[in-house]
């Protein structure tokens, strides 16, 4: 099955796509984590198509998005496509990070929260590629943490009194402080 694919930036410079599944949508997220067995089962062995390679780039993101920032849900992810109930998923959490949470939260953690963090790391990751690879993007230093960002409302908030339109720490930093 080919999957076409077009990526843009809409009027407010998010990035959109066409495509009939698409990993920038976190309903179609839900759905390959959801399907991601059999799916996988079904295409892994077939290099040529395009799901193949959308599950290998979904496998990779779950692995950059959850295992070290999200340790917890990194966990659930990998029970949920192993199988596991969330019954088995609730006594698992709680050995390995001593978290009990009840079997709605967990369900509502696989078909909200995870395909989301995911969805939004793909959209990062398609920005970066885009503003450092096809057209030339506006960098800019965090004042707090020294690093270098793309200079777009993901990565700082924008501020209309400041000479580039954002604010001089990024988001990342802004969010830390609120912690």
């Amino acid at each position: 099955m080919e999957l076409p694919e077009e990526i843009y930036l809409d009027e407010k410079n998010d990035v959109q796509s066409d495509g009939l599944v698409t990993l920038f949508n976190y309903k179609h997220v839900t759905a390959l984590l959801s399907h991601y067995s059999t799916l996988k089962q079904e295409v892994w062995d077939e290099v040529g198509l395009d799901m193949h390679y959308m599950l290998m780039d979904l496998e990779e993101l779950v692995v950059r998005t959850l295992k070290k920032d999200y340790p917890l849900l990194f966990d659930l992810a990998l029970a949920k496509i192993d199988g596991l109930t969330n019954i088995e998923i609730q006594r698992l959490l709680d050995e390995r990070h001593g978290v009990k949470h009840s079997v709605e939260y967990i369900s509502a953690l696989w078909k909200n929260k995870i395909p989301k963090l995911i969805s939004e790391q793909a959209k990062e990751d398609w920005l970066l590629f885009h503003f450092t690879n096809e057209v030339k993007g506006k960098w800019k230093k965090c004042s707090r943490c020294g690093e270098i960002k793309l200079a777009h409302h993901r990565f700082f908030s924008r501020n209309k009194t400041s000479k580039d339109g954002y604010y001089s720490i990024c988001k990342d930093c802004r969010n830390k402080k609120r912690r």
